[in-house]
């Protein structure tokens, strides 16, 4: 299912039984509406579009530096990548507001997200490399979408980001045992 196709059904599969509609018109005139029943109708098929973009998102690569009493700690996180990702579909809304966003709540089964890592101290007291694993499990991610037209194309603005963790698993390996006391930390 590519993201062409789900544009299409914006044109092609608009419902006028309606909780909320909303008109948005682009530079050649066309007027798309949307329903909250759209949403609703062909919430399987948003849904594995959106996992499949979640899945293909890239997280660059970060070195913060923390001091910690004398040290200044760097731990950097690399080649970071999100292996799955499981929603209840049943669980998940997608609906129009009064105002014309979208407001997507999505509920999580399983998330599980790799990377490497290393972290070094200055002076030079800690080092360590390694991966970690970080399991994500009962989750709900709530979005406030809004479209807007960007040279005749639909895209989306979000705000009001909120997540809820239920649990939280965070497992590194690494070459020395130091990495297991920055472990307790998270």
């Amino acid at each position: 299912m590519t993201s062409a196709f789900i544009l299409l059904s914006f044109l092609l599969f608009v419902r006028a039984q309606i909780d909320y509609v909303t008109d948005y018109k682009v530079p050649a005139g066309i007027t798309v509406t949307l329903s909250s029943n759209y949403f609703e109708d062909y919430k399987s098929d948003l849904m594995a579009v959106f996992q499949q973009m979640i899945m293909k998102a890239q997280v660059p690569d970060k070195c913060p530096e923390i001091t910690v009493g004398l040290l200044d700690v760097t731990l950097c996180t690399k080649n970071q990548e999100l292996k799955s990702i499981e929603f209840f579909e049943d669980l998940t809304e997608i609906k129009i507001d009064n105002q014309g966003f979208i407001k997507l709540k999505m509920v999580g089964k399983k998330a599980v997200y790799k990377m490497d890592f290393s972290i070094k101290s200055d002076p030079e007291w800690i080092s360590d490399a390694g991966t970690g694993t970080i399991i994500v499990q009962n989750f709900t991610s709530e979005l406030k979408l809004f479209p807007l037209n960007v040279k005749g194309k639909m895209q989306f603005n979000f705000s009001d980001a909120h997540m809820d963790v239920e649990s939280f698993n965070a497992q590194f390996n690494g070459q020395t045992e130091i990495i297991q006391s920055v472990q307790l930390v998270i």
